[in-house]
């Protein structure tokens, strides 16, 4: 059973324990009950509150000079796509992000990725 979007900001801070759950109740004061439910909202304030600037400089950096090496491709990919959340700007454009998965790949898969047709990530 999936859970509506409307309730993940509910169901999260309730997983994220007491401290977390304080500080949204606090914040939410001064928001509208729409802002309140609103998941996007929400993770840019956790962000904001909880994960150090220079926490995010760093998965960034790590994301901008990720190489295969000894992973498998599907652990690449798993890996590649989980640190692209921390730099939004290259997640949103997914002719960048391609661009960037295809020079991390091994030399071997590199010739085989590039003469595949794909436009974007």
């Amino acid at each position: 059973m999936s859970l509506p979007p409307d309730r993940w900001v509910e169901t999260t801070t309730w997983f994220l324990g007491p401290e977390p759950t304080s500080w949204w109740r606090q914040e939410s004061y001064q928001l509208s009950p729409e802002e309140t439910a609103d998941w996007e909202i929400f993770k840019q304030l956790f962000q904001k509150r909880f994960i150090l600037q220079e926490y995010i400089d760093r998965k960034k950096q790590e994301s901008k000079h990720l190489k295969q090496g000894k992973m498998t491709a599907n652990e690449y990919y798993r890996r590649f796509t989980n640190l692209s959340h921390y730099d939004q700007e290259v997640a949103a454009n997914l002719i960048e992000m391609l661009c960037r998965f295809k020079l991390g790949t091994r030399k071997k898969w590199r010739s085989m990725v590039t003469t595949t047709p794909c436009a974007n990530y």
